[in-house]
């Protein structure tokens, strides 16, 4: 009877103490469920930025969404704009190449050009893009026959004084009001150190007769830019070339790797605002003879079935490359981009911060690659 007494009073005991905590835990659980529901977990992370560099509102866990612009070349306009047929949807902006200069550093537009522009119109206007720009680029083009790529001379008799500035640039805004394009974007290379300076006032003074005429701008700098010792303006859009590693100027070799595009991620995450990290598609062949020939991915991918051996794939760029003889019996070296490897490169690019890309060049891209940039989110 004891016994019987203590196990009551035992279990007496126990409701007394199991139900008042089972209440106060599921009134816990309710309060944080309704808390959560009324404040999203949402927060301002100073290490994103939008493109007027302020703090933009990110959801935890939430990466930023990719954006995709790309070049379309006038020298290969038809086969450009067969690719940009499939990708359209995707991409932010695209940027017709180029405006060039004539011999009085004039800016011109070639023959290439105005047949590949209405063309491209009619395209846009079927599929649809959001911006088109129009890209000026340093190089002198002879009425003769034959040019001068990445001129540092012009760059130096248009830069060096205030109305030579001015003058270019009355002609830049006019020619892209005229096409009426989005915006302009500079693309000059091989810049000597003594001339950026002028460089700098010169796309600090674009950038502000553009915002005038209600146009956008958009600079091109390449990998080796000390972005870092410049007082580059804030309000254009940056775009950094993360290629060129191998090419014309160097042996066999892949356009990029992880360690150039980290270390171009890391450049172009000093400037402030949100701007584009550049790859390249295609390849180089390298003959024994000492040329070298600049190769779309298709025309990689063919050779590629000329090559006795397997193609291997470089462990740190992800590029492919192998060896042929070809029909004059000299032994070629290929290294190119697959959709693989530009797998690689956009996720060593994600990894680094930089949420936009911008792909050098359509035209006779592999389905499967385009499929990748179709693909990015």
């Amino acid at each position: 009877m004891v016994r019987a007494r203590r196990r009551k009073k035992v279990r007496k005991l126990n409701k007394l103490i199991i139900i008042p905590a089972l209440f106060v835990i599921v009134v816990t659980i309710c309060v944080n469920l309704i808390w959560q529901l009324d404040m999203p977990d949402v927060f301002v992370d100073s290490s994103t930025r939008d493109s007027g560099g302020r703090g933009a509102e990110t959801l935890v866990g939430e990466p930023e969404p990719m954006e995709f612009s790309a070049w379309l070349a006038d020298w290969e306009w038809a086969a450009g704009i067969e690719d940009f047929n499939i990708v359209s949807e995707e991409m932010a902006s695209v940027q017709l190449f180029a405006a060039y200069f004539d011999e009085n550093k004039k800016l011109l537009l070639t023959d290439d050009f105005s047949e590949m522009l209405p063309k491209f119109e009619e395209a846009v206007e079927i599929l649809g893009a959001e911006e088109v720009y129009l890209t000026v680029v340093n190089d002198t083009v002879f009425a003769a026959g034959g040019s001068v790529q990445k001129d540092p001379e012009l760059i130096s008799a248009l830069m060096r004084n205030e109305e030579s500035r001015a003058n270019h640039i009355a002609e830049i805004v006019g020619l892209v009001s005229d096409y009426d394009f989005a915006g302009v974007e500079i693309d000059y290379e091989k810049i000597r150190e003594e001339d950026w300076e002028f460089v700098v006032a010169f796309y600090r003074e674009l950038y502000e007769a553009l915002t005038v005429a209600g146009k956008e701008l958009r600079i091109v700098l390449e990998p080796s830019v000390p972005v870092e010792s410049l007082s580059l303006p804030e309000g254009p859009t940056y775009v950094m070339m993360a290629y060129n590693l191998y090419g014309t100027h160097s042996g066999p070799g892949p356009k990029a790797d992880v360690a150039l595009i980290t270390q171009v991620a890391e450049k172009l995450q000093t400037l402030e605002g949100n701007h584009y990290l550049a790859l390249s598609a295609g390849g180089f062949a390298w003959s024994e003879d000492g040329s070298v020939r600049a190769l779309t991915e298709v025309e990689a991918a063919a050779s590629a079935a000329m090559s006795s051996e397997p193609v291997q794939r470089d462990k740190a760029s992800g590029a492919v490359h192998f060896t042929y003889v070809d029909d004059a019996g000299r032994e070629q070296i290929v290294w190119y981009a697959d959709d693989e490897t530009f797998s690689k490169w956009i996720k060593t690019a994600r990894e680094q911060g930089i949420n936009r890309i911008a792909l050098w060049r359509l035209g006779e891209i592999e389905g499967s690659t385009l499929d990748v940039f179709n693909g990015m989110d």
